[in-house]
């Protein structure tokens, strides 16, 4: 079931310029698997399931990106902390 408003997105301080500095079509294929993520952000992938269960991953792109990211149910969030683009 899908929350009626979407989680509010934060970026990690440390991967800001990162994000600033990706192409510009990678930056349009980031913020479409965003957009998608914000209302159901459990489709995602776990991380690591030694790890907390709220760390997720997610591909975009067709594959080129790759989006780490923390569920914050608390605080209605989503915050990435990781993003990687070999496009």
């Amino acid at each position: 079931m899908q929350p009626s408003e979407p989680y509010d997105l934060v970026f990690a301080l440390q991967i800001q310029d990162q994000v600033a500095a990706l192409p510009t079509d990678a930056r349009m294929e980031l913020a479409d698997a965003l957009e998608r993520l914000l209302f159901d952000p459990w489709t995602g992938d776990r991380y690591n399931s030694r790890l907390f269960p709220e760390m997720m991953t997610s591909v975009f792109g067709d594959g080129a990106g790759l989006l780490v990211y923390v569920v914050s149910e608390k605080q209605h969030r989503l915050i990435v902390t990781s993003v990687t683009w070999a496009g």
